[in-house]
């Protein structure tokens, strides 16, 4: 995900993408709707990185470019970022396309603090934070369109780990928006600063007080990549109660790309390759947050898994790679009830 700039008449984008198969030097660029920004500043570097990347076969290429408004917008409101090969057009990955719009995505709603967005995303830059939130709302439209039953009335979506309302802030408008959450002041904050969204706290245990087949759509955004496995099943369960038979159910999980982005380390890969599920310990993003600061985990999965295991309870529609942050895979099912 890039980290934006504004001034009055141009965009400053400044990112770097981990590319799996390294090519000759130059040859992954940036392009705005499919076009090479020649003029974009370009910045090769191997896994001199440091211990993160020692052991990956891959370089990172970083840029930095100035996009002019109305050369990159003309009459238009939104323009598409991607890493593309030079050579043959196709994205560097599949999902690394990044939604950019003409100015500041608005909203009446503030931005949270710094330390409450640190939660959500592990930066305290606010406008990553609406940045950001705008775009992967926008993938999320792109991704799951296809999948969603047409209805003329609006849809009820849950948004299953909702934060401090990253995705909240771009959806509550358009949709009956509930958002649930484990972070008690996260809650509290979209409570307070979010009128038309419906939000509660949840307990650690999984479970609602939702009544059955509720949601059209349901989004979980990096939430299974934090249980324990039988935390996994149980929140299977309970997210196939609480959905309509016809909802589409799109959630995001650590796979082989977010494996690659962490240099595949041998013990995680290992358990992986045997049962397809890893508990990698605890995560301490919400260390102090939640009343036990062992129950937020690092969670690791294989697509063969989530279609052998999940399809218990979900019908997998498709796995997409590298979705959330062209890290995290998006798997998008329907209920088996």
């Amino acid at each position: 995900m890039p980290e934006i700039v504004r001034d009055r008449n141009a965009i400053l984008v400044r990112s770097s993408i981990l590319v799996p198969n390294w090519p000759a030097p130059g040859r992954y660029k940036l392009a705005v709707d499919g076009t090479v920004v020649d003029h974009a500043t370009y910045g090769i570097s191997t896994p001199q990185l440091g211990a993160k990347f020692k052991n990956s076969p891959a370089g990172v290429a970083g840029f930095a470019a100035k996009l002019f408004v109305q050369e990159v917008f003309g009459t238009g409101t939104e323009a598409t970022l991607r890493i593309i090969d030079e050579e043959t057009g196709e994205f560097a990955r599949a999902w690394d396309h990044f939604f950019l719009s003409r100015t500041s995505p608005e909203s009446s709603i503030p931005i949270p603090s710094a330390e409450l967005s640190y939660r959500v995303m592990a930066v305290r830059n606010l406008a990553k934070f609406v940045e950001w939130g705008h775009s992967i709302k926008r993938k999320y439209e792109h991704a799951i369109r296809p999948y969603v039953a047409s209805t003329s009335s609006r849809p009820v979506l849950l948004d299953w780990g909702c934060g401090c309302g990253r995705l909240a802030r771009h959806l509550y408008d358009q949709c009956d928006y509930y958002g649930i959450d484990i972070d008690a002041e996260a809650v509290a904050w979209c409570q307070t600063n979010i009128p038309l969204g419906t939000f509660s706290q949840l307990s650690l245990r999984p479970e609602t007080n939702f009544s059955s087949d509720l949601f059209d759509i349901i989004i979980g955004n990096s939430v299974f990549t934090h249980l324990s496995e039988q935390d996994q099943f149980l929140w299977l369960k309970e997210l196939r109660r609480i959905s309509k038979p016809s909802a589409t159910v799109a959630v995001s999980v650590n796979c082989a790309t977010s494996l690659f982005n962490a240099a595949d380390p041998p013990r995680i890969v290992s358990v992986l390759q045997e049962h397809g599920y890893c508990n990698a310990g605890p995560d301490l993003s919400l260390k102090g947050v939640t009343s036990n600061d062992d129950y937020y985990r690092a969670a690791f999965h294989t697509q063969d898994y989530i279609w052998k295991q999940w399809s218990q309870y979900f019908s997998i529609l498709d796995i997409l790679p590298g979705f959330v942050g062209n890290i995290q895979d998006l798997v998008i099912m329907r209920p088996r009830k």
